[in-house]
């Protein structure tokens, strides 16, 4: 099952935590939210605090 570890709002984000955590080894989704043009960022749920430490870390979150 796949966890919404943080919401973006811009696409520019988006790929950038995408392209982060990828480089870190983690599956990622993003999935736009059309309403208020946020990002929604989703790793499997195994993964979710590795993968949001990382991006807290990094300054992404």
């Amino acid at each position: 099952m796949w966890t919404v570890i943080d919401i973006v709002t811009s696409e520019k984000k988006a790929q950038s935590a995408q392209e982060k955590l990828m480089m870190e080894g983690f599956l990622v989704k993003i999935h736009p939210l059309r309403q208020n043009k946020c990002y929604q960022i989703l790793v499997p749920e195994e993964e979710a605090k590795e993968a949001y430490h990382v991006l807290v870390e990094t300054g992404l979150s």
